[in-house]
């Protein structure tokens, strides 16, 4: 026969107590929100860094998409014509923009004829070689340059529409004696722009489908510098800046 004494004692020791359960309880949660805690900042932590990586890669491909273009800057553009300039024409001069040429497929064709202020139509030995579409720089050994999009070809001769009149007519008188051509041209302008979160640098190609697009975001400076061959710094102001031009020093 089963002592009842016995029975209500073992019932009595068995489980645990409500202030055990409590207690266990409040230590799992102080745990549970340590982890939390702990995940939170370790994930704020990796996201951080995350973001600094993936900065520091855009500028770093951004360095190499500038060096490429200024390795370029000259090429097929031919005497008297300047390849690197501080700013767009219809901007003021500064140290944190650059406009790059070049004539990257080579297609040059001489005048025929002299061109006229206020005219549209130019003679040009090569027609063929050009498209409408394509932008295009009209010089001489002067140094005088026009920039232009073609609008129509002809056997003979091109249409131009002036991007440097707001009439769109040539405003220059050009002159084969002074061996005037017409090039094909690639205008590159790297500036910075503001955005509400920072600074981006963009890269614009003047007269192309494709526009503009931001290389890097986050940029808090972007400086260039032109030096001689000597190493001395040459004034952007200069009106001879690419004569004695030999290297482009980008801080970014």
């Amino acid at each position: 026969m089963t002592n009842p004494w016995v029975l209500r004692k073992r019932l009595s020791t068995d489980g645990f107590s409500l202030i055990e359960v409590l207690i266990s309880l409040a230590i799992t949660l102080a745990v549970v929100l340590l982890v939390h805690q702990t995940s939170r900042a370790l994930l704020a932590i990796y996201h951080t860094e995350s973001k600094a990586v993936e900065l520091s890669s855009m500028a770093s491909r951004a360095l190499d998409d500038m060096t490429v273009e200024i390795a370029r800057a000259g090429y097929g553009m031919g005497e008297g014509v300047a390849s690197v300039a501080p700013s767009m024409h219809d901007r003021p001069l500064s140290t944190s923009e650059i406009v790059i040429r070049s004539n990257a497929d080579g297609f040059t064709s001489a005048l025929s004829n002299q061109t006229s202020p206020d005219t549209k139509q130019v003679a040009v030995r090569q027609a063929g070689r050009f498209e409408p579409g394509n932008m295009v720089l009209v010089t001489d050994l002067s140094g005088l340059t026009e920039r232009a999009r073609v609008t129509s070809t002809g056997a003979s001769s091109l249409w131009l529409e002036s991007l440097d009149n707001q009439g769109g007519a040539l405003r220059s008188s050009f002159r084969p004696e002074r061996s005037a051509r017409i090039l094909k041209l690639r205008e590159i302008h790297y500036y910075l722009k503001s955005e509400p979160d920072g600074k981006v640098l963009v890269k614009r190609i003047n007269g192309a489908p494709e526009g503009s697009r931001i290389l890097a975001r986050r940029v808090e400076a972007l400086h260039f510098e032109y030096l001689d061959d000597s190493g001395a710094t040459l004034s952007p102001a200069s009106p001879d800046l690419t004569d004695h031009l030999r290297t482009v020093r980008v801080i970014l």
